[in-house]
């Protein structure tokens, strides 16, 4: 937000958020949610406290144009276009990098997704953008959600199945899933709960142009 609109980060609600950082939080000038249990909070702070807030999906590259142009609608919020250019070409040249690979590629281009609702969504685009099979996208907990094609709630037993018989070029998921027995050229744990990893690193970038460009480096890195 720096870099493009000049603005400071106020407040990050994670686990590790303090009270301190709960009371600063009515001083920001605009919301951003990621996932929607926020998205009520975020609701009561317009209400309250007269802050706009903007609901995105900041997965890939359309997403994140997406979201930076709605945010450039805000009054106080000017956009600094000439780093807008310069972060957009930069992802686009490794998404053709990436896709130049990968185009004579003949062993399986197959991903599955396990997590979040946000998660979930976010990445099915992401891969989806990068020329890759979604073939199977999971929601781990009853919700709901607009699109058919994405499974809610499902037994461990019928994720495990999957798994098993399934070959995958890339598994995205909670810590149980990835610890699961699978198949895959290259795991990235995108969702809680963790199992024998330890994470200590708070800001591990998924979304954005520099999420993006950390994904498509561990793409890049797979071994044909």
């Amino acid at each position: 937000m720096r870099e493009l609109f000049n603005k400071d980060l106020n407040t990050v609600f994670t686990a590790n958020s303090s009270i301190e950082d709960i009371e600063n939080s009515t001083k920001a000038s605009l919301n951003i949610v990621v996932r929607k249990e926020a998205l009520k909070a975020a609701e009561y702070m317009k209400e309250k406290y007269n802050i706009p807030y903007i609901y995105k999906n900041l997965y890939g590259l359309k997403n994140t144009i997406d979201f930076i142009e709605e945010v450039n609608q805000i009054e106080g919020y000017d956009l600094n276009k000439a780093k807008f250019d310069e972060e957009v070409q930069l992802v686009k040249k490794h998404m053709f990098g990436l896709k130049r690979k990968f185009y004579f590629y003949n062993e399986i281009k197959d991903c599955a997704v396990f997590g979040d609702y946000d998660t979930v969504l976010g990445f099915n685009d992401m891969l989806t953008e990068l020329g890759l099979n979604v073939i199977r996208k999971e929601i781990l907990y009853k919700t709901t959600c607009e699109d058919d094609e994405i499974l809610v709630g499902q037994s461990e037993f019928e994720r495990m199945k999957f798994l098993k018989e399934k070959q995958l070029m890339i598994l995205l998921g909670d810590g149980p899933s990835i610890d699961m027995k699978h198949d895959s050229k290259l795991d990235i744990q995108v969702s809680n709960p963790n199992l024998e990893k330890v994470n200590i690193y708070p800001y591990t970038p998924f979304i954005g142009f520099r999420g993006y460009l950390y994904i498509i480096e561990q793409i890049l890195n797979i071994k044909s």
